[in-house]
């Protein structure tokens, strides 16, 4: 592998980012590499801080920092990646989720002057968070500070504040007014946003995606799973990380990271959740994006016919799921469960996402295809009565290739047509139906 150390870049220092330190302190880090590296080779592991989503991610780019043998990771908010960097988009990739729950608080000090605190712009999922209650509460008033310093503004001038300090929140006169991870409401069933992420450069994953990685995600995993196993082994946890927090303190944290569940059962991300989560955004109208280099998400954010299918589009180039399943199938053989199985789920998850392209192609070009179609059966049709009328004395063979075309140009836009809006409009009418039918049978019993 040839690789000396590993440095993960976190959007801010918070305990919330518990599996990552507990995998370097605990030595699960070394205990994984020594199992699985090259050689048992255990590479340095640094964590470094930085001031919001879009510095840590920048930080992949930092040349000045940069060695041949070393591999960096962003720990922060998805959005990150459409703000980023705007001549190397194409150079970054997601690897695996690490937080699916809001990990924000609505503080006050008992009285507000009507004033929501919440970190700088820079933190995109607390200003997500921050816009959507100040539209359940249009009184509100928001002012971006350091993030930092919204604990102790709160308490300095009375007003809200939001903030993912875990360790601050439980301090003397800090009241919790709302939980963001339960709190907000009109959220799709089961929905598992897309919070935090790991993100690195797409020459890591083409060099590294089956070697290393896999490595450090299955860490990661083993840490998430550690934490959830026991009360006692999350406040150790804790404890070891801020040795300064009272036992009171670290009891309460300890609970509400274990029992609100911000971790997630994989790392493997899934289609639907990528899209339920920028969705989440664009319902808000909170943009996450630079229209000068992402225009279809403006589009998108306009028509929303055309957002799945851009949303869609985005998974598939910024998402890397291959060392993520690599550690889905290691947890697995590890059990003793035969992979038999496994396998022919690969290959079905491999065949449908082929199949949803293919859908998604025709259904973005299909009535393009359609018109076409028209357009080539009356040339084709022109064509003929013309050969017949003055080339065609002895009706030979000739004469159906305007048809043949014809014909196959019909095929290619019936089929386009029915893949794209006509079997979508179908298949709503049929759940439509059985919808009303139902409802009008239960009226009936009643």
């Amino acid at each position: 592998m040839g690789i000396s150390k590993i440095t993960f870049y976190q959007a801010e220092d918070t305990l919330l980012y518990s599996p990552l330190k507990l995998a370097k302190e605990q030595g699960i880090f070394a205990s994984m590499f020594r199992k699985h590296g090259d050689n048992g080779s255990i590479p340095e592991i640094e964590i470094i801080s930085r001031s919001g989503d879009e510095e840590a991610v920048n930080s992949l780019f930092d040349i000045s920092s940069s060695n041949d043998d070393e591999i960096k990771i962003a720990i922060a908010d998805p959005r990150a990646i459409f703000t980023v960097n705007k001549s190397s988009e194409d150079e970054l990739r997601v690897v695996g989720q690490v937080i699916t729950k809001f990990p924000f608080w609505i503080i006050s000090s008992g009285s507000t002057n009507g004033k929501l605190y919440c970190p700088n712009r820079s933190y995109v999922t607390a200003d997500a968070c921050a816009s959507y209650y100040r539209s359940a509460h249009h009184n509100v008033v928001l002012k971006h500070i350091n993030e930092f310093n919204v604990v102790d503004e709160v308490k300095r001038v009375n007003g809200w504040g939001l903030t993912g300090q875990i360790d601050k929140i439980f301090e003397k006169d800090i009241k919790i007014e709302a939980h963001m991870a339960s709190d907000m409401h009109g959220l799709p069933d089961n929905f598992s946003p897309l919070v935090s992420v790991l993100i690195t450069r797409k020459s890591v994953c083409k060099l590294y995606g089956k070697s290393v990685l896999p490595i450090v995600l299955e860490s990661v995993m083993n840490a998430i799973i550690i934490l959830y196993s026991s009360q006692e082994i999350a406040e150790t946890t804790i404890t070891s990380i801020a040795p300064n927090l009272t036992v009171d303190v670290v009891k309460k944290i300890a609970k509400v990271i274990r029992s609100d569940k911000f971790y997630p059962h994989t790392l493997d991300i899934n289609e639907s959740d990528w899209i339920d989560t920028f969705n989440f955004y664009f319902d808000r109208t909170i943009e996450f994006y630079d229209e000068t280099f992402f225009p279809d998400l403006k589009i998108a954010s306009q028509e929303a016919a055309k957002r799945e299918a851009a949303l869609r589009k985005y998974y598939n180039v910024f998402y890397n799921g291959t060392s993520a399943r690599i550690v889905e199938r290691n947890l697995i053989e590890e059990f003793g469960v035969t992979c038999s199985t496994f396998d022919t789920g690969i290959d079905k998850y491999i065949k449908d996402r082929k199949r949803d392209r293919h859908r998604l192609w025709m259904s973005t070009y299909g009535p393009f295809w359609l018109v076409l179609s028209l357009v080539l059966l009356g040339v084709g049709t022109e064509l003929l009565a013309i050969y017949n009328i003055f080339f065609n004395s002895s009706n030979d063979y000739k004469e159906i290739i305007p048809w043949i075309l014809s014909a196959v140009s019909i095929i290619i836009g019936l089929l386009s047509f029915y893949f794209g809006p006509a079997k979508s409009s179908i298949l709503n009418s049929v759940k439509n139906g059985r919808y009303i039918f139902k409802n009008n049978k239960a009226r009936r019993k009643r």
